[in-house]
Protein backbone atom coordinates (compact mmCIF):
# COMPACT_ATOMS: atom_id res chain seq x y z
CA UNK A 1 0.00 0.00 0.00
CA UNK A 2 1.28 3.46 -1.28
CA UNK A 3 1.13 6.04 1.80
CA UNK A 4 1.54 9.51 0.49
CA UNK A 5 3.44 11.99 2.18
CA UNK A 6 2.18 14.25 4.26
CA UNK A 7 0.91 17.28 2.01
CA UNK A 8 2.46 20.67 2.70
CA UNK A 9 -0.28 23.42 2.45
CA UNK A 10 0.63 26.82 1.88
CA UNK A 11 -0.90 29.38 3.77
CA UNK A 12 -0.79 33.31 2.50
CA UNK A 13 0.03 35.68 5.04
CA UNK A 14 1.23 39.57 4.75
CA UNK A 15 3.86 40.94 6.95
CA UNK A 16 4.63 44.49 7.05
CA UNK A 17 3.10 44.90 3.53
CA UNK A 18 4.40 41.91 1.90
CA UNK A 19 2.69 38.78 1.08
CA UNK A 20 3.58 35.43 1.51
CA UNK A 21 3.37 31.87 1.03
CA UNK A 22 4.04 30.04 4.42
CA UNK A 23 4.46 26.21 4.32
CA UNK A 24 4.54 24.32 7.79
CA UNK A 25 4.43 20.89 7.95
CA UNK A 26 2.01 19.51 10.21
CA UNK A 27 1.53 23.74 11.56
CA UNK A 28 -2.01 25.00 12.61
CA UNK A 29 -2.82 27.81 10.00
CA UNK A 30 -4.34 29.54 12.82
CA UNK A 31 -0.59 29.75 14.36
CA UNK A 32 1.01 30.34 11.44
CA UNK A 33 -1.49 33.12 10.94
CA UNK A 34 -0.96 34.87 14.73
CA UNK A 35 2.99 34.09 14.46
CA UNK A 36 2.61 36.60 10.87
CA UNK A 37 0.42 39.03 13.28
CA UNK A 38 3.41 39.01 15.84
CA UNK A 39 5.63 39.48 13.42
CA UNK A 40 3.50 42.38 11.74
CA UNK A 41 3.32 43.99 15.06
CA UNK A 42 6.94 43.75 16.27
CA UNK A 43 8.09 45.20 12.98
CA UNK A 44 5.83 48.07 12.62
CA UNK A 45 6.87 49.50 16.32
CA UNK A 46 10.78 48.43 15.03
CA UNK A 47 9.46 51.09 11.91
CA UNK A 48 8.03 53.80 14.54
CA UNK A 49 10.89 53.50 17.16
CA UNK A 50 13.74 53.99 13.44
CA UNK A 51 11.87 55.72 10.74
CA UNK A 52 12.89 56.28 7.39
CA UNK A 53 15.16 52.80 7.35
CA UNK A 54 14.67 50.20 4.44
CA UNK A 55 12.45 47.43 4.62
CA UNK A 56 15.57 45.35 5.17
CA UNK A 57 16.95 46.92 7.90
CA UNK A 58 13.47 46.95 9.24
CA UNK A 59 13.35 43.12 8.98
CA UNK A 60 16.96 42.56 10.13
CA UNK A 61 15.99 45.17 13.84
CA UNK A 62 13.02 43.13 14.12
CA UNK A 63 14.94 39.66 14.03
CA UNK A 64 17.26 41.31 16.38
CA UNK A 65 15.03 42.18 18.73
CA UNK A 66 13.37 38.87 18.76
CA UNK A 67 16.61 37.05 19.27
CA UNK A 68 17.56 39.34 22.25
CA UNK A 69 13.98 38.43 23.58
CA UNK A 70 14.29 34.67 23.25
CA UNK A 71 17.89 34.47 24.27
CA UNK A 72 16.94 36.13 27.58
CA UNK A 73 13.84 34.11 27.81
CA UNK A 74 15.78 31.24 27.43
CA UNK A 75 18.43 32.36 30.03
CA UNK A 76 15.64 32.90 32.39
CA UNK A 77 14.42 29.34 31.71
CA UNK A 78 17.93 27.79 32.62
CA UNK A 79 18.22 30.28 35.57
CA UNK A 80 14.98 28.51 36.51
CA UNK A 81 15.54 25.30 36.18
CA UNK A 82 19.14 25.59 37.91
CA UNK A 83 17.12 26.93 41.11
CA UNK A 84 14.25 24.37 40.75
CA UNK A 85 17.42 21.83 40.50
CA UNK A 86 19.14 22.83 44.04
CA UNK A 87 16.13 23.22 45.41
CA UNK A 88 15.39 19.17 44.58
CA UNK A 89 19.11 18.28 45.92
CA UNK A 90 17.83 19.75 49.03
CA UNK A 91 14.70 18.23 49.43
CA UNK A 92 16.55 15.31 49.04
CA UNK A 93 19.09 15.85 51.35
CA UNK A 94 16.43 16.70 54.50
CA UNK A 95 14.34 13.28 53.17
CA UNK A 96 17.27 11.50 53.75
CA UNK A 97 17.93 12.58 56.86
CA UNK A 98 14.12 12.25 58.27
CA UNK A 99 14.19 8.63 56.42
CA UNK A 100 15.24 6.24 59.52
CA UNK A 101 17.35 3.62 57.94
CA UNK A 102 17.00 -0.08 57.37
Amino acid sequence: MNEQPDRIEALDVVIFGQSLQVKGKDEDPARITEIARYVHEIMSQVDVENPGHSLVDTAILTAMNLTNALLYQQAEIDSLRHRIDAFTARLNDCLKEETPAS
